[in-house]
């Protein structure tokens, strides 16, 4: 586990501004080149890097939900869900192929598990070309661009900016205190708690990633650890999702039930350990935020108000997308 150096005592952030356009601008045409790459050729490492970059840019999205009116906001975050759904489809299966050839305990006993999967990647593929090829971003693109714009507008008020800026660090700690409640819930017998426990990670996450540039404590050792610790939730996630997809074609072929039998115990078993250093290792969230108490003194007659106190309402007042 990576420990993290804390700050020695909660000190005033200096968040004065946070500059939405501009991070919605870069996040826009890294998003875009991800995108074409995919055009290109929808390989593993291509899929992948178009839904992290789909994440990062839902991550400022959620930031301008906080800022903008939700009616403005929430048409383009649909649109963005849809496209990393239909992207998740890919990656799970490649996934899965990679997991097959590496814990089979005889590549004979998974060849036709490893076949079918080799077919449904090659469904997937022809399907999301065909969609790439007669869909494109133009609509989606135009719109990021009314935001943007949206966005500058919003922040020509100075005392208005300075209020957005801390309703902004206030939504960074309500979603990590979503993490630490799901947190709280997780069961090594209940690898759905590890899952929702990681969804909720992401975004916060995500979030952190955004505001690297403005926000304090966000070091590149800091977000290089969110990202291990992210990943090892994930790679339970894709054992277990390989597991029930074994469980469908076992089902499916009942014949090849004994031949699948010793990778499924091997499956199992792996899913076994990476739950079992998780759960031991749950407690290094408690690194990854680094101003839990943190303050902002708003401009005008508005009190000095903490971030903490804030965060108990923004999730209500301004939920999260995922």
């Amino acid at each position: 586990m990576i420990r993290l150096e804390q700050p020695s005592a909660p000190r005033p952030a200096p968040l004065a501004a946070v500059p939405l356009p501009t991070m919605l601008r870069r996040q826009r045409k890294r998003w875009l080149d991800a995108y074409q790459r995919c055009r290109r050729k929808l390989s593993k490492k291509a899929v992948h890097d178009l839904r992290v970059q789909s994440r990062r840019l839902l991550a400022v999205l959620g930031l301008a939900r906080i800022v903008l009116p939700h009616r403005e906001v929430d048409p383009i975050v649909r649109a963005l869900r849809s496209r990393i759904k239909r992207f998740g489809r890919l990656r799970d299966v490649q996934i899965q192929r990679g997991l097959v050839k590496s814990l089979a305990p005889r590549r004979k006993d998974v060849q036709p598990m490893a076949r079918f999967l080799k077919q449904r990647e090659a469904r997937q593929t022809r399907r999301l070309a065909k969609e790439l090829e007669e869909g494109g971003t133009r609509k989606l693109h135009r719109e990021l661009t009314r935001l943007e714009k949206a966005l500058e507008h919003a922040g020509k008020d100075s005392s208005r900016s300075r209020r957005q800026a801390h309703r902004i660090l206030a939504a960074v700690e309500a979603a990590f205190r979503q993490v630490k409640s799901r947190r709280h819930r997780v069961r090594a017998d209940q690898p759905a708690t590890l899952h929702q426990t990681r969804m909720a990670f992401k975004r916060f996450r995500y979030m952190v990633e955004a505001l690297q540039k403005v926000l304090p404590g966000a070091t590149r050792e800091r977000i290089r650890a969110m990202q291990a610790f992210q990943t090892r939730l994930g790679e339970i996630q894709d054992v277990e999702v390989l597991l029930q997809r074994v469980e469908k074609y076992v089902a499916r072929h009942a014949a090849e039930a004994e031949r699948l039998e010793a990778f499924q115990v091997r499956a199992a078993q792996r899913l076994t350990e990476l739950i079992r250093r998780q759960v031991t290792s749950m407690d290094e969230l408690d690194q990854f935020w680094p101003l839990p108490s943190a303050t902002i003194q708003l401009p005008g007659n508005h009190r000095r108000r903490t971030v903490a106190r804030s965060a108990r309402r923004i999730l209500k007042a301004h939920p999260l997308p995922g």
